[in-house]
């Protein structure tokens, strides 16, 4: 295989492991000390009902899907697409994160001790496949010898 097509499969593969990233769990904790809970992304509106980014996410995928369109169709663009797709994921996760961990109802619930709340693996991964996918783009025809 070419360099330049297996990097272009690596930085598609990058995009697509980030979108699969919304599935893992966002968020993680105990209710009273009883119960156990880990949402994922579309999972956010059973902690609080104003909290739905089910839209979103699938937007997203939609948008990563025409990315890696775009990166093997028009080689040119191939840098501002996977850019654009890896901003605007980077973008969503840090709304997605403000919009759960600084909802004031569940700050006054972990202030009482009633629940506690943390940082699942998702958003972990993600940022981890955030950084080699901006790795890669930049830095991926010296990392990948011929």
């Amino acid at each position: 295989m070419k360099k330049d097509m297996l990097l272009k499969v690596i930085k598609v593969g990058l995009l697509f492991l980030f979108a699969i990233g919304f599935l893992f769990t966002f968020i993680t904790g105990n209710i009273m000390g009883l119960a156990d809970y880990s949402y994922n992304a579309f999972q956010l509106e059973e902690l609080n009902p104003d909290k739905s980014a089910d839209v979103f996410i699938i937007i997203f995928f939609v948008i990563a899907l025409a990315g890696s369109v775009v990166m093997f169709m028009k080689p040119e663009y191939e840098r501002i697409a996977n850019l654009a797709v890896l901003g605007l994921g980077l973008v969503l996760l840090v709304v997605l994160y403000l919009q759960v961990f600084n909802d004031s109802d569940l700050q006054g619930l972990v202030d009482l001790g009633a629940m506690t709340a943390k940082i699942g693996f998702g958003i972990v991964f993600q940022l981890i496949i955030l950084v080699l996918g901006f790795v890669f783009e930049f830095k991926g025809d010296a990392l990948i010898k011929e």
